[in-house]
């Protein structure tokens, strides 16, 4: 799979700076702060290559017990040019989260078969493809049956990253006009470096309660905003904001990618209410308050 040279120059400048996965490597008070700010700025530039963000995120060491052998039709997949994938796939003990390897301990090639790249609106710069799998290794993550609590990890990473991605863009859109009526993007800005506290490892308990529902509600106000406001930025340019000359065309294109991502509004709602309901949360109603004052 072949990529424009400005997507390899900008994945090569992002991994040198370190705004990929020394996060998870290197833990310390500041990191999650680090890598947020970063990947705004990064996302400024070009959003596609934000999408290579998470696929670190999940080392090996995480996968558990004999490989299995998985077969069957997968119609989305984003980033196939990456080292591994999680994947959702069913078997005696229902849906389960497997860990794909594109190349296998002995060094041979796991079969991963690429039908077609699909034709997308936006985001161009990074691919997705529908892929085959036909006895493709993969290990288990997590509890057998229990694929989808697995991968909630790096659903909410990556809704994380569709927060800051959407904040990149809007800083973007907001830098080609040479003045607004009002500061637009800080309220996004801040609650994105609000939340990456909440993902560092010290962490206490109520900041890991904020980052698991603060990222649902956050990714919902955030990333529902983005399409609208790279309209708005376009019309304030008039016609110069229509061709493709400006970023901001390109831009509309790619804000609804965030919004649609890892949980559409309608997702995010039950995915909350469901959590709620299976923590029986909240505890007591100070909790509430708090955790609904820090939502802003």
């Amino acid at each position: 799979m072949d990529c424009h040279p400005f997507y390899h120059r900008i994945i090569s400048q992002a991994v040198a700076a370190g705004a990929h996965t020394p996060v998870w490597e290197f833990p310390c008070k500041e990191a999650s702060a680090l890598r947020a700010a970063q990947f705004m700025l990064f996302a400024q530039v070009k959003r596609g290559s934000g999408c290579l963000g998470c696929a670190g995120q999940h080392h090996p060491r995480r996968a558990s017990g004999d490989h299995f052998r998985l077969t069957g039709h997968k119609w989305f997949c984003s980033a196939p040019m990456s080292d591994a994938f999680l994947v959702l796939a069913r078997d005696e003990a229902g849906l389960g989260c497997f860990l794909v390897p594109r190349v296998l301990p002995d060094a041979s090639r796991n079969t991963f078969l690429i039908q077609r790249l699909k034709d997308k609106l936006g985001n161009r710069s990074n691919a997705s493809a529908e892929l085959e799998f036909a006895n493709t290794v993969g290990w288990r993550v997590g509890e057998p049956g229990r694929g989808v609590r697995a991968i909630l990890t790096m659903v909410g990473q990556t809704r994380f990253d569709s927060i800051l991605g959407t904040a990149g863009g809007v800083r973007q859109s907001v830098a080609y006009p040479n003045r607004w009526p009002r500061p637009y993007g800080m309220p996004a800005a801040a609650v994105s470096m609000r939340l990456s506290r909440a993902c560092d490892d010290d962490a206490g308990d109520s900041e890991r309660v904020f980052r698991r529902l603060g990222t649902a509600l956050t990714k919902y106000w955030v990333c529902k905003r983005g399409p609208n406001h790279a309209y708005e930025a376009m019309e304030y340019l008039a016609g110069n904001g229509y061709i493709e000359d400006f970023p901001l065309a390109m831009r509309s294109r790619e804000q609804p990618v965030m919004a649609i991502w890892e949980g559409t509004c309608n997702v995010i709602a039950l995915d909350i209410l469901s959590w709620m309901y299976c923590e029986r949360w909240p505890p007591n109603p100070n909790l509430w308050m708090r955790f609904s004052r820090s939502c802003g």
